[in-house]
């Protein structure tokens, strides 16, 4: 039975923590919009190594292609836990610019418009 007991408080405070993670999120991807709370992760655009305290809230999906695409063609400094403020700071800034050009991406396919054109 204390195990039990001991299984509730641990439900309710892994309850608890996702409640917080999804109010500190924006409750939707910013990429696609996919709204369903259970599908939706914080992303550190500019690597957790460089910001710990800013996120964006994206779908499984979004973050997947983000993280594939910042552990395959990001500089291996982005790794690094000593790197000065200002390139902290730079990695964010492409991490968002990555960010918005999907979003755009996203809306151009919407209305039939080539990315290229």
């Amino acid at each position: 039975m204390e195990n039990n007991y001991f299984d509730k408080i641990n439900a309710v405070l892994d309850e608890q923590k996702w409640i917080e993670e999804f109010l500190i999120g924006q409750g939707y991807c910013v990429i696609c919009g996919h709204d369903d709370p259970l599908d939706l992760e914080g992303h550190h655009p500019g690597r957790e190594r460089n910001h710990t305290w800013f996120r964006i809230s994206a779908c499984r999906n979004c973050h997947g292609r983000f993280t594939k695409k910042q552990d395959r063609w990001w500089p291996k400094e982005s790794l690094r836990n000593d790197n000065p403020p200002e390139l902290r700071m730079a990695f964010v800034h492409r991490g968002l610019a990555e960010a918005f050009e999907a979003k755009a991406r996203k809306i151009f396919d919407a209305h039939g418009v080539s990315w290229y054109s």
